[in-house]
């Protein structure tokens, strides 16, 4: 079953945080393969990372040379995933305890496209408020994707929700957002690399909050 899912990690900048969450994938998962994005490329994580995917045959790095952002980033990363599901799984993320992997497939079937917690958003990507038309959204701190489906859907993309038009079209063609209990076995610090160093998402960004502040 492992070898049916590849992790994806974007890292910026908070090796730290990446440090924990390798540790703690190696802890339950030693043979699992992993793909991680260093979208920071300082010369710390460079060094640690470089040394830690030398080390691991089941780790590949990629280093892009820029900050490709954290949906783009996932992309790159899924273009190297061969596996049936690829997990999505953030930097200030700790696996906790065995069997994540093993119940999230308890739960899936032909049409399940996404497989995490499921929050309520808006179109423009934030909470929904109560009233308002809201959508379904696997959070990507720890979401479990179907790879074949994935490329039917448009990309990932730069986004404080990169998922969001990927999961939108993924609903209207009639797949599966299925909800999974995902705090009972990851511990996410939240926010822990935008906390930092913010979300970096430009002027798109800017026009999302505040048509969602004033037109939602």
């Amino acid at each position: 079953m492992l070898d049916e899912i590849t992790i994806i990690i974007v890292h910026f900048k908070t090796l730290d945080y990446t440090k924990k969450a390798l540790n703690s994938i190696r802890k339950f998962y030693p043979p699992i393969r992993i793909i991680l994005v260093n979208n920071g490329d300082d010369e710390e994580s460079k060094s640690f990372l470089t040394g830690f995917a030398h080390a691991d045959v089941n780790m590949l790095l990629l280093t892009p040379g820029k900050n490709l952002h954290h949906g783009p980033g996932m992309h790159e990363a899924i273009k190297q995933v061969s596996s049936e599901w690829f997990l999505t799984f953030d930097s200030d993320c700790e696996i906790l305890k065995n069997n994540l992997f093993e119940d999230m497939f308890q739960i899936v079937d032909e049409k399940t496209y996404a497989v995490g917690e499921i929050l309520n958003i808006n179109k423009y990507g934030f909470f929904a408020r109560k009233g308002e038309e809201s959508f379904k959204y696997v959070h990507p701190k720890c979401g479990l994707f179907n790879r074949k489906i994935y490329w039917k859907l448009p990309p990932f993309e730069k986004h404080g929700a990169p998922c969001i038009t990927n999961q939108f079209q993924a609903q209207k063609d009639n797949y599966s957002l299925i909800n999974f209990p995902v705090d009972d076995y990851v511990h996410h610090v939240q926010r822990g690399t935008a906390s930092i160093y913010g979300y970096k998402l430009g002027l798109k960004g800017r026009l999302n909050w505040i048509k969602n502040k004033f037109f939602s």
